[in-house]
This record gives C-alpha cells, structure tokens and sequence, in this order.
C-alpha cells in the first residue's frame, strides 16, 4: 500500500485519481500486476475555491501480493495443554458447557431463515430468540471456540463426541442453509443468517420495524459475527477439508456483503453506518488478504465512516458518550 495523506497542513484536502485503478487504486492499494506497468496518480489539492494538481508516475512490478492479515499462519496447533494441569481443567469446563447445548436448536434461526426443517427443535431464548432479529451473534462465537479446541484439545470427549465431529456438523448444517438460501431468494445468494435479509434493507429505508412487527436490531454486527466464524474456521479448523468448505461459505457471504453495500447511493451507505455494524471493514480487510477479490476490499472501504475518521485525523474529540463497543472497531 502507498500511503497517501488525505489532509496537509492548513486545512488543505488532498484526493487521488489513479490512471488504471486496477493496479493501483485511487486510495493507493497496489495489486502487483503480470507484468511491469506504469500508473499515474493526479493528485489534487483543494482549499476553498483554490485548487492545484500534482502528478507522480509509478512503474509497478509484477509479482504476488503478501497476505497482509494478521491471522496469516498463527501456529495454533502448536498449542496445547499439559495433561491434568490447571488449563487444562478450565479447558474441559468451558468445553463441557459448550457440547452440552443443543445443537438443533443453536441451528433453528438459520434453518428457519433458509425454509429447511428445523427437525422438531425450537430456538433458544433472549439475545438469539425468533422475535430479537439477533441470531447469530451467539452461534458464531461459539464455532470460533469450537475451531480453536479443535486443535488445542483433540483428545477431549463429550458424551462421545469430539470438538471436531461437533464443528463439522455445525459448518456443514450451515452451509445447506446457505445453499438452501441461495435457492429460495437467488437476488440474495451468498447470505448466510440466523434473521431476514429485511433486516438490512429495513435499515437502508431508515425503517426500524419489520414487516412482521419485530424490531431491527444490528445486522451488520451480527454479519460481522458470521463472516469471522468462517474465517476462523478455515484458518483453524483441525479438518483440511472443513478449512476448504469454511472458505467457500466466506466467499459467498462476503461477494454478498460486497453486493449489499455496493448496491445504494453513498447517502444510504451514511445512514447504515449510523447503526453499529462491529468489525465488518477490519473482517473484510482480512478476508482481502485470503482471496486478493479486489471486491472484498471495496466492501471493507464501504465500512469506513469519512466523517467520523476525518474529525479524528484533525484532533477533534467526538468519543465523549459514544458507545465504545461501537466506537472502537471504526
């Protein structure tokens, strides 16, 4: 990445227009091309009415881009536990309450959304109830936790079962419904969610109420939730071949994370960010560093609020009262 400023000295402005932004992006991403190239970058310079250009010639070499995420090989299954130690006992309580819930009904939400049987179970209550709009939250953190015990704790059993016969069959569950989605409402192919795809565009609309009288909550959040449990899961699961399927699953949901916010005017992107969306342009940015899908990092610059980032680069303090879980990722 070339590190352009956006703001100099005496409240000048400065943006950037890149000749062939598919080597070089107008926010200065470099996609290391199949051969040598050259790109110009205009840079203008703007102060009240007064504006001037500069112009500055790149010659891009080819070659692989980095995997710039911070998840890139994390050695977790170097880790593990000392057998009857302290950690270890913590481990299996954690775990023991974990494979005590029912799996069913940690799926119901998702299996409701995608028309698929729910196999006679019933959702769990409060924050991922039918009438919270808040699935998904829940069941993604427990999947991470799932991928990671996969490989810290192989040889724990629960009734049986292993963490990683139990996290294959969650994934694999999810993935019939993301496919079984895909075939219900084509226009939407790739969503993965435990609440209705209105959710969204009742927040586009500025609507807070749902068509069947619930409440829209974040759904951006929660779809942060999601996209970082795929993650997760094809970075740590203890299965090559799950790690294959989790990836796949994150590319759709991501294509139609990018799809989404790619779809409304600037000024819809303004009033969605005004609810709180969690880490989707940090999740985004790693997803990036998977796939190189230009498309993913769009979809994360979509996520970056110009107003509240642009106070903050000039020093002006708006955190006082602001929710921090909200306020932190941005």
């Amino acid at each position: 990445t070339i590190e352009l400023p956006t703001y100099v000295s005496e409240g000048v402005k400065i943006s950037y227009a890149s000749s062939n932004p598919s080597v070089i992006t107008n926010e200065g991403l470099v996609i290391f091309p199949n051969e040598p190239t050259s790109v110009t970058l205009t840079a203008t310079l703007t102060r009240g009415d007064a504006t001037m250009e500069k112009t500055f010639t790149f010659v891009v070499n080819s070659g692989g881009s980095q995997n710039p995420s911070i998840i890139n090989n994390p050695d977790l299954d170097s880790a593990s536990f000392i057998n009857g130690s302290y950690y270890e006992g913590l481990m299996k309580t954690n775990l023991d309450y974990m494979m005590s819930l029912d799996k069913e009904r940690l799926l119901y939400n998702y299996r409701r959304i995608a028309g698929l049987s729910t196999n006679g179970a019933t959702s769990y209550g409060a924050w991922i109830s039918t009438e919270s709009n808040g699935a998904g939250q829940f069941e993604s953190h427990y999947i991470i936790a799932l991928a990671k015990a996969s490989q810290t704790m192989p040889n724990y059993r629960y009734k049986g079962e292993s963490v990683l016969e139990r996290l294959t069959y969650m994934v694999t569950e999810l993935k019939k419904c993301q496919d079984a989605y895909a075939a219900k409402d084509p226009k939407n192919a790739g969503y993965l969610g435990g609440f209705s795809v209105e959710n969204f565009t009742a927040l586009e609309e500025g609507r807070n109420i749902l068509s069947d009288g619930t409440t829209v909550w974040v759904p951006w959040y929660f779809n942060h939730k999601t996209l970082e449990a795929l993650l997760d899961v094809y970075q740590y699961a203890a299965s090559e071949e799950l790690q294959v399927m989790a990836k796949e699953m994150l590319v759709k949901l991501a294509n139609w994370s990018y799809m989404r916010m790619s779809n409304i005017t600037d000024d819809v992107r303004t009033r969605v960010l005004q609810r709180e969306y969690g880490g989707m342009g940090e999740v985004l940015f790693q997803i990036y560093g998977v796939t190189g899908n230009i498309n993913h990092y769009t979809a994360a610059k979509y996520f970056e609020e110009k107003s509240f980032l642009d106070n903050t680069y000039k020093n002006v303090d708006l955190l006082t009262g602001l929710h921090s879980n909200t306020t932190i990722p941005k």
